[in-house]
């Protein structure tokens, strides 16, 4: 049997403690730190992580309140019933024979490998685009008969809502807010891009609850692919869902980002880039309405207002994105370069997008 391992991080999540098997989870606190001590299939998962790995972990709980040990379950393969009545009343040494020939003889478990989740009108699905670098091909179908907008949750955040104010101040991301709702651009899997939306949850006193996030709108029958980085074999795209939005308005809105995401992106990038400035600053684009079934998720304190920021200057109307070209069979220069090396780096669940 596997010793129990004792895994320390700091105690910096704000958000309340979620568990789904404190039988099990030992989970303590002391000293600034939180304390979880594992079982030994969490131990031996643990312990087999890379160190890039278990940060990747560390930062999902932080970000999320998601206990540790929760997240490592939903990444070990779990035994069926049957399996587990086989194996548990054997003896110790006739278990590992039968462990031992599982391993060489059984399927390799994919289920992380692929996902798909629709909507009514939409499809999404990844798979691995580069599996070293941890960059993974998101694929959105529109299977409907009329236009479509929608947004991505997975790993407890939307898609664009962590770096939303780097992707738009630095031109070589070629990310814009969206002024109208229209179908996206196929310009090749290497150099697509979603624009940034406003999305709102309309609460009971008719006052909205907003964030940034990409918006993803396709014509009937268009299929459409784009990159994320950040991921891993232990951290992949997983609990996914896709949410159709629906529009409310077009008009300016006052927006301000928090500083902490620009200081984030960098540390995890070692990079210098910037969010906009001034901030707030106004921005004119489109405001879209979430489903009820649709959760809340802000990961940074965000500030989005209707109406213009009297400290904001309006942007050169001549100045367009500079788009990465598309050579993905021959080297990388300039733009493209910079942006294959962010998409390798960018890190984990906070990771993504």
């Amino acid at each position: 049997m596997l010793p129990r391992t004792l895994v320390r991080i700091p105690s910096t999540s704000s958000l309340p403690m979620q568990c789904k098997d404190m039988a099990r989870h030992k989970i303590t606190s002391s000293f600034g730190f939180k304390d979880f001590e594992g079982t030994s299939e969490e131990s031996a998962f643990w312990n087999g992580a890379s160190e890039d790995e278990r940060m990747s972990l560390k930062k999902k709980h932080v970000t999320t309140g998601i206990c540790l040990l929760c997240i490592i379950d939903e990444l070990i393969p779990q035994k069926t019933p049957e399996l587990e009545k086989a194996i548990e009343p054997e003896p110790e040494e006739v278990r590992e024979q039968i462990i031992s020939r599982k391993i060489a003889g059984g399927i390799i478990n994919r289920t992380h490998e692929r996902a798909e989740v629709s909507t009514q009108n939409l499809k999404v699905s990844w798979a691995w685009y580069n599996e070293d670098q941890g960059i993974v091909a998101w694929t959105l179908q529109n299977t409907g008969s009329q236009q479509a907008t929608g947004v991505l949750f997975r790993n407890s955040y939307y898609f664009g809502n962590a770096y939303w104010p780097v992707y738009e101040n630095n031109p070589g991301f070629g990310v814009a807010f969206a002024a109208k709702l229209e179908p996206l651009v196929d310009k090749s899997i290497q150099s697509n891009c979603a624009p940034l939306g406003i999305v709102s949850w309309k609460q009971a006193d008719g006052s909205y609850k907003s964030i940034i996030s990409f918006v993803f709108t396709l014509a009937a029958g268009q299929t459409w692919q784009v990159l994320e980085g950040g991921f891993s074999r232990v951290m992949p795209p997983q609990n996914i869902t896709a949410y159709e939005v629906s529009p409310i308005s077009e008009s300016d809105f006052c927006i301000a980002y928090d500083q902490n995401q620009i200081d984030t992106w960098d540390q995890q990038t070692d990079t210098s880039d910037e969010g906009y400035a001034p901030n707030p600053n106004t921005f004119y684009t489109v405001q879209l309405l979430a489903p009820p079934e649709a959760p809340f998720a802000q990961l940074f304190e965000d500030s989005i207002q209707q109406g213009t920021s009297p400290a904001s200057v309006p942007k050169d109307e001549g100045e367009s994105p500079i788009e990465p070209a598309a050579s993905p069979a021959g080297p990388a220069s300039g733009n493209e370069s910079r942006l294959w090396s962010l998409l390798s780096k960018h890190s984990g669940s906070l990771g993504k997008d």
